[in-house]
């Protein structure tokens, strides 16, 4: 570390120097131009932290709604200056952590919480098929089938049925007047109506 003095520091705007010599306690350490060992400062956080945690937080947390703003600007240029190691970091996440990884990505887009886990078969509970989209070679999860009026969950089903079930408006009556259109042109079969 360069020896600056506490004025030359402050001449040139900066906010700590470096004298060499022990604070009060002995650090050889940074001062703040408040005249502040920078280790000082340091451990007597870490006190506080580990002695009020509560009160640290509700401190944290009353600043941060305060300077709400600047908290999302800043966050905002953090994730953008490093957005390469945030997205390895989430994906390394995301693979070892996938249920948790589902709660949350149903929770952030409304989606009930399911009565029972995903099954491991990937066996549609719909149609009874082997799930047949594929990620990395193997089928992809089951997708959360929900009343999208109620928000009731229903049950575990396949990409296909998924879909299908979407185009046709999620509806019991959607689904069955698309099924009696069919059945209209099948002569074997009395029509719906």
């Amino acid at each position: 570390m360069d020896i600056i003095s506490k004025q030359d520091a402050k001449n040139k705007g900066i906010k700590k120097y470096f004298t060499g010599d022990p604070c009060n306690y002995g650090h050889i350490s940074e001062r703040y131009v408040s005249g502040q060992c920078v280790e000082c400062v340091v451990l007597r956080s870490i006190k506080r932290r580990t002695e009020k945690p509560e009160q640290v937080k509700a401190a944290i947390d009353n600043w941060n709604k305060k300077n709400a703003e600047r908290v999302k600007e800043t966050s905002r240029a953090y994730t953008e200056k490093h957005k390469e190691e945030r997205n390895k970091t989430s994906k390394a996440w995301r693979e070892s952590n996938p249920e948790r990884n589902r709660y949350l990505t149903r929770k952030a887009r409304g989606l009930p919480d399911p009565e029972y886990p995903t099954p491991d078969s990937k066996i549609c509970e719909r149609c009874n098929k082997l799930e047949s989209k594929m990620v990395n070679g193997e089928p992809q999860a089951l997708s959360l089938d929900h009343d999208h009026t109620t928000n009731k969950f229903r049950g575990w089903i396949c990409d296909n049925c998924n879909t299908g079930m979407g185009k046709l408006g999620d509806t019991s009556k959607d689904c069955f007047e698309a099924a009696c259109y069919i059945l209209d042109s099948e002569p074997d079969i009395q029509a719906c109506y």
